[in-house]
């Protein structure tokens, strides 16, 4: 890739999956941003005002006059001078077509995708996904993108342990290891995660007897992309 300044990304993880602390790290690197699920908040909100107001941060100024959703990423695409823009969504269980079609939406747009790889225990967990019977599809659709150009798979659990060292080994751009993660201060993602100024280990996660089928399924996926099969 030889642009160095104005690279379009987006972000996509599962629900506790990690995309809020890669938005938040992005969001503090100098002359960057990352909206935090943009196109989710007004799917669900249906508020343009609340896109604004509640998932573009320090962006905000740049967002005013947006009226649609197409109108997000053409913002993003059209602003110049900046290192790195775009945004972070999460991929939900309860609306797969919305989530797999805005990613093939998006995909040409863009320069860069970070896919984050989350050991599939997680989505188990009460909470995470409400049609447990879906998590293997989302794997299988994670798998299918990762084997695209342009796509960076972030392993969760790798990075909660390596931190920004490890996304360094990952991305064509360094960032800073001492880097101050800020709070961007958006509506949507993990508010704990929001909230901390540090890289957290990962948490393990049991899976109940009665999903094991429904998890082996999906941990076949998590593995392919995981070793990049």
């Amino acid at each position: 890739m030889k642009k160095k300044n104005d690279l379009n990304f987006f972000v996509l993880g599962f629900p506790n999956g990690g995309t809020t602390i890669i938005n938040n790290i992005f969001n503090s690197i100098e002359n960057s941003f990352s909206l935090g699920e943009p196109h989710w908040l007004l799917r669900n909100e249906k508020s343009i005002d609340k896109v604004i107001n509640l998932s573009t941060g320090s962006a905000k100024k740049y967002f005013l006059n947006i009226k649609q959703e197409e109108d997000i990423i053409n913002t993003i695409l059209n602003i110049k001078g900046m290192f790195l823009k775009g945004y972070k969504e999460t991929y939900r269980d309860f609306d797969l077509n919305y989530c797999y079609n805005l990613f093939y939406k998006h995909y040409n747009l863009v320069d860069f995708i970070i896919l984050i790889n989350r050991e599939p225990a997680m989505l188990f967990a009460k909470g995470n996904a409400s049609d447990k019977n879906k998590i293997p599809l989302m794997y299988k659709h994670f798998y299918e993108f990762s084997q695209l150009e342009k796509i960076i798979v972030i392993d969760y659990e790798e990075f909660t342990k390596g931190k920004i060292a490890y996304l360094n080994k990952k991305l064509f751009f360094k960032i800073d290891e001492n880097l101050i993660i800020k709070n961007p201060n958006h509506y949507y993602g993990n508010h704990k995660a929001h909230n901390s100024t540090s890289i957290q280990e990962a948490k393990n996660y049991s899976v109940d007897e009665k999903y094991i089928e429904i998890y082996n399924r999906a941990l076949k996926y998590y593995k392919k992309i995981k070793n990049n099969d």
